[in-house]
């Protein structure tokens, strides 16, 4: 690890380490249905934490359409943050995973702003929870941003792998949040999205805010099932800023 002025970034090799679901075959996670505002039924992963909880987790999947499930790669996470007491929710986007519509990825795109807004409602109304960050891979991490933004209040963490904030102008999308805690992590060779998470990092003005780059092109959720200490870094750092006041 190399020290930066105000933060910590890491320069790592990505090893070979394959982990198997952990999670809904051990019952430790539930799968359920939360309605957008058109109406369109969702699928998500949810996990709540004890009744002592107040803290929340929202993941957002890249957009891969080959994907059987867009939970894969994330099933690391889901038991580190339960042993933190912090509830988690996953859902699919429409179009992917088991939120499939067998419409055109375009079509199915322009209503991902309101799955989103949806699962943020659901997981506020499903969990005692006052504090809430939200990990995005690819363009999870354009979808995070804009949930940030509009829960200031509320959201106090984005973690942000391989993707961009905003488009066109990623700089405007920041600037509504530049103040927020941000754990940016990208592959060097997987350009723009390295250099875009850099910019993201260099843009921040908060002192808890980390740069993570690895080596090679890995992009988004592969990143966490190629190294098995990436999982509880990103537990780790979320757990800090849901329990910092």
């Amino acid at each position: 690890p190399r020290a930066l002025s105000r933060s910590v970034c890491y320069y790592r090799e990505v090893f070979n380490i394959s982990i198997g679901a952990l999670l809904l075959a051990a019952g430790l996670a539930a799968e359920v249905r939360i309605r957008a505002a058109d109406g369109f039924q969702l699928r998500a992963t949810f996990e709540p934490a004890g009744s002592g909880s107040s803290a929340a987790v929202l993941i957002l999947h890249q957009c891969d359409r080959e994907a059987e499930s867009s939970l894969t790669g994330w099933e690391p996470l889901f038991p580190l943050l339960r042993a933190r007491g912090i509830s988690v929710l996953a859902p699919d986007f429409r179009g992917y995973g088991g939120s499939r519509t067998g419409k055109s990825e375009e079509e199915d795109a322009r209503h991902t702003g309101l799955d989103v807004s949806a699962a943020f409602s659901y997981l506020e109304a499903h969990t005692k929870a006052t504090r809430f960050a939200v990990l995005g891979a690819s363009c999870g991490c354009r979808r995070g941003a804009a949930i940030a933004a509009a829960n200031p209040a509320k959201v106090v963490a984005l973690t942000c792998i391989s993707g961009s904030v905003g488009r066109p102008n990623p700089d405007a999308a920041f600037a509504a949040i530049a103040g927020l805690p941000v754990l940016a992590i990208a592959a060097e060779n997987d350009q723009p999205w390295a250099s875009q998470m850099r910019h993201v990092f260099d843009q921040s003005t908060s002192p808890a805010s980390q740069f993570w780059l690895y080596k090679g092109e890995l992009h988004g959720a592969p990143l966490l099932q190629q190294d098995s200490q990436l999982a509880r870094v990103i537990a780790n750092w979320l757990t800090s800023r849901l329990e910092s006041k």
